[in-house]
């Protein structure tokens, strides 16, 4: 069974945020949260709220939280603000501030693809 939660409109670039979410991705939802805990970044608070609100969610749906692992978690362009800066000898310099939106999908069942022989896992020769 799969729980998915967002967050919509957070104030921080998706270049910036995709890198922490890589780190998360296919880890136990426990394991996700323990290690955001101690990230040094602004917006690990914000994403760690997130895996909370999808472990909560889950509790919902009578869904055991020992089970649970991060399935997916996408981070997609927002909209943008934008701003201009007075620069030197009369110039405006645009300023594009970005925002994102963050999407998880917790599931209880590990549906990672396996690697079989039948699977096609290249066509290129090596040499």
């Amino acid at each position: 069974m799969e729980v998915k939660v967002k967050k919509r409109y957070l104030k921080t670039s998706p270049n910036k945020v995709r890198p922490i979410l890589k780190l998360i991705r296919g880890k136990k939802a426990q394991y996700a949260v323990d290690s955001l805990r101690f990230l040094n970044k602004g917006f690990a608070s914000d994403i760690l709220k997130l895996i909370v609100s999808g472990i909560a969610a889950a509790r919902e749906k009578d869904i055991e939280e020992d089970h649970l692992f991060v399935k997916s978690m996408t981070c997609d362009d927002a909209s943008r603000l934008k701003r201009h800066r007075y620069g030197s000898r009369g110039r405006v310099v645009k300023v594009v501030k970005r925002s994102s939106h963050l999407f998880l999908t917790l599931s209880d069942q590990n549906d990672k693809e396996t690697v079989t022989k039948d699977s096609p896992v290249s066509t290129v020769n090596r040499k």
